[in-house]
C-alpha cells in the first residue's frame, strides 16, 4: 500500500539543515528540494519549515524551478 509521507523518517531531514542554519546564522541561505514540498501532506512540510525559520527571524521567498 501507499505510505504516507508524515510517517517517513527522511521526510523530516530539513530539521537538520535548520539547525546549521541556526548555529551558523547566515544572512541569507538556500535550500533545495522537490517540487512536492509545497503539497505533501496539506502543506505541512513547507509550512513546519517556514514556521521554523520566521521564528529564527528569516523570511523566506520560495518556487518551483524547471532546470531541466
Amino acid at each position: 500500500g501507499q505510505r504516507k509521507t508524515i510517517y517517513d523518517k527522511r521526510n523530516f531531514l530539513f530539521e537538520y539543515y535548520v539547525k546549521v542554519v541556526e548555529l551558523v546564522k547566515p544572512k541569507y541561505f538556500v535550500m533545495e528540494n522537490v517540487p512536492n514540498l509545497l503539497t505533501a501532506e496539506k502543506g505541512y512540510f513547507f509550512n513546519e519549515i517556514e514556521t521554523l525559520f520566521n521564528a529564527m527571524g528569516y523570511f523566506l521567498q520560495h518556487g518551483v524551478l524547471n532546470a531541466a
